[in-house]
Formats: C-alpha cells, sequence, structure tokens
C-alpha cells in the first residue's frame, strides 16, 4: 500500500459547524491549554481567527511599544507570515540558515540587527530552534523574541513547553496542523499590557459565522476522502505522478500550502473573526492527543534518520534533542532533487518536493530582497518524507529500503 504525505488529524467539523453559542467560558478553556501543554502560569493565551492573525496582532502591538519597525526572520515561511509584519506596519529583515539546517546563522543574525530592530521571529521546524544563543542575542540588543509555533505546537525544552521560552510566541490550528480545527489560532504570551491592545483591536470583530466556516469544512472532508487509503491507492497518487512527471501546473499546484504569493496591505476583512464556542471547544477535545501523537513522529523520526545511509542524499543538521521537537516530517536534502523525486514516484513513494518557499525570492517582496545562499540552496535540494501516525512500521521498512538504494 502507498501512504500520503500527510493526514488530517481527527477534529469535530460537525458539531463546530452546528453550534450556535458566541459565548464561552474562556478563562477554563485557556486554563485547560496552560496545563496541557506545561506553560508556565504566567501566561496567557488569546484566541484569534487564524495563526497569522496572532503574527499580526503581536507585530502591531510591539510596533507601538517599542517604536521599532524592523522584524528579523527566516524567508523560509509562507508568504503570509511576511504579509503580516507589512501590515502591521513593520519591515521584514531576511537572515540565512547555517549551511543544511534550519538554524539561524548567528554571525549574520548580529549582522544584521540595527538600532531599528524591533524583534527577532524564530519558527520550529521539525525540530526547535537551538534558542539559548539566540535568547542571548535578543537580550543583548534589547529586542524580543516571537515563535512561531505553527507546525510545532507540543515542542518543548527541559520538558516543559517552547513556549516558556520567549515572551510572545504564536499558534495554528487549521486541519492541517496538530491540534485540527476549522480556522484559529492563538497568540501566547506573558507581557500584562496586551491584554488591553488585544481587547481593544478585536472589539468589533464578528464571530465566525457558518458560511464563514463551511467551505473550508468541505476542503478536509474533500482532502480526506483523496487521502482515503483505497482512494488513493487507486486514484490520487497516480493523479500526483501524472501531475510531476508532466509538470502540470494545476495539479502540481494544488500540493503547495501557498501557491499564489500576494502582495498585502491591508488586513483582510475575513481575518478580522472570533472563534465560536464550537471551534474552541473542539480544540479542547482534541489537546489530550498532541503529545500521543508527538511520540509516535519522533519514533517514526529516529527509525528513518537512523536507517537511511545513502551517502548521495545528506541529512539535515540539527542541534536540538529530538524527544523536545514536534518531528512535522523528514526532511532531506538531495543534490539533483528533480532526479530522486522521479526515482522516488516511479517506485511508488509520495513524497513533498515543497514546504516552504524562500520569500526573500518573490518578486513582491523585492523591496526587502536579501539574498540568503543556504536557504536559496535548501529550497533546491529539500525532499520531505512523512512521520504521521498512519505510517506502518513495514511501509518505513519500504521507504528506507527505496530511499537507501537510489
Amino acid at each position: 500500500m502507498i501512504f500520503p504525505r500527510q493526514k488530517i488529524y481527527d477534529f469535530d467539523g460537525m458539531k463546530i459547524l452546528s453550534n450556535k453559542q458566541t459565548s464561552v467560558d474562556s478563562k477554563n478553556i485557556r486554563e485547560k491549554f496552560i496545563n496541557q501543554l506545561r506553560i508556565e502560569k504566567t501566561y496567557n493565551l488569546y484566541f484569534t481567527s487564524k495563526g497569522r492573525t496572532a503574527l499580526f496582532l503581536i507585530i502591531k502591538y510591539l510596533i507601538k511599544k517599542k517604536g521599532k519597525v524592523e522584524f528579523l526572520l527566516s524567508p523560509f515561511t509562507i508568504f503570509d507570515v511576511v504579509n503580516m509584519i507589512i501590515i502591521a506596519g513593520g519591515k521584514p529583515i531576511f537572515i540565512d540558515f547555517k549551511k543544511d539546517s534550519f538554524d539561524f546563522d548567528e554571525q549574520k543574525l548580529s549582522d544584521n540587527i540595527s538600532q531599528k530592530s524591533c524583534a527577532l521571529i524564530v519558527c520550529h521546524y521539525s525540530f526547535n530552534q537551538k534558542l539559548d544563543n539566540i535568547k542571548e542575542i535578543c537580550k543583548k540588543n534589547d529586542i524580543e523574541l516571537i515563535q512561531d509555533c505553527a507546525i510545532s505546537l507540543p515542542s518543548k525544552k527541559n520538558n516543559e513547553s517552547i513556549f516558556n521560552q520567549s515572551k510572545f510566541s504564536f499558534i495554528s490550528f487549521n486541519i492541517f496542523k496538530f491540534l485540527p480545527c476549522i480556522y484559529g489560532g492563538a497568540v501566547v504570551t506573558n507581557d500584562e499590557s496586551f491584554h488591553n491592545f488585544f481587547e481593544k483591536e478585536t472589539k468589533n470583530w464578528e464571530y465566525y459565522k457558518f458560511n464563514d466556516l463551511i467551505e473550508y469544512f468541505f476542503k478536509a472532508i474533500k482532502f480526506r476522502l483523496f487521502t482515503n487509503t483505497i482512494i488513493f491507492n487507486l486514484f490520487t497518487f497516480w493523479i500526483i505522478k501524472i501531475g510531476e512527471k508532466f509538470n502540470i501546473e494545476i495539479i502540481t499546484k494544488s500540493t503547495k500550502n501557498d501557491p499564489n504569493p500576494v502582495l498585502k496591505t491591508n488586513l483582510d476583512f475575513s481575518l478580522k473573526k472570533k472563534l465560536t464556542t464550537g471551534q474552541i471547544h473542539n480544540l479542547k477535545k482534541q489537546l489530550s492527543k498532541v503529545e500521543k501523537f508527538r511520540k509516535v513522529r519522533i519514533k517514526n523520526y529516529k527509525i528513518l534518520n537512523l536507517n537511511i545511509l545513502n551517502k548521495k542524499l545528506t541529512k539535515i543538521r540539527y542541534e536540538t534533542d529530538l524527544e523536545d521537537s514536534s518531528c512535522l516530517n523528514f526532511p532531506i536534502i538531495a543534490d539533483d532533487k528533480e532526479r530522486f523525486s522521479r526515482y522516488l514516484f516511479k517506485n511508488n513513494i509520495d513524497h513533498s518536493k515543497y514546504f516552504y518557499r524562500n520569500c526573500s525570492n518573490l518578486k513582491i517582496f523585492d523591496e526587502y530582497n536579501t539574498y540568503c545562499k543556504n536557504i536559496d540552496t535548501l529550497e533546491k535540494k529539500l525532499i520531505f518524507f512523512p512521520t504521521h501516525h498512519n505510517i506502518s512500521g513495514n511501509q518505513i521498512a519500504n521507504l528506507i529500503k527505496i530511499v537507501n538504494n537510489y
């Protein structure tokens, strides 16, 4: 059986759609989140329409508080992360990675900090960024550290939540995330002054309505249908395979999470929303499963990391403990990405040639263009394998065998 690169974690879509209440015991649910994720009691959690909305609010707040507009970040991200900085009144400053790594080049980070620097945005990928040195750099230069935990919600450090490592973090809860929902995000912060800013900023935002949610609900249904074991093996995989082989744009674009980059200068009305009772209760219900599935992904990642031993391929270097990480997927570097991908499809191994793009190369962000050599190389060479809980031991063994025979 061929297994898909991605699966949706379970969520109760029908209850989200049918729930008409708008009031919720937010204090009780926030405490549940704080306790379940092992976040320190000094932190609070503010629900938002999406993860990008949470980032927008953090950026806008910090510009107002500190009077500085430059935000340092990796360009290896979705384009709307960059848009949120611009819309909030900030200026993105792109920082390169170390070679064959998702970790910042600390020297380049230090070199790009100026009197206008407000904060550094750190994205945790399959494994966490090494934060100790980064925190020291931020402290030395009096800039805030913002953690992008959109794909690393359950990550830890010293057996505590990764959120405890900075004053500001943000989460995303959409259907493809570890804590799935029809939309949703959150700000996590221990900055007490943020509360009044948040309440004032979102005061007139409306709750999500049925019509706002139904389209995304059907997207989830469609994705589940196409990744159903039987349908994926008989139909979906072969469509993807044909699309990649003949470079059929309508098919190759459908496998990307942000296929159409657009420069935005105003916050979309669709983001000015509040979560309903149904959405928040769905999140609360799924919380207990997050750590369980993280441990499965860690186990699968370790098996792949230990047993893939092909000298033609390079494994991503990481400097943090895998036990602390989300292990969302297994990235590997192939010098000839297209050749390796064709080999994998020929052997019926689903994989992703794309996860994030190098936003510093996008024409829409020409004004902020910075040459990030190592990220540029990574984007052209990265292949991602799944680590999710639906993969069997035999399927992982088969994947390893085929990769090692390349």
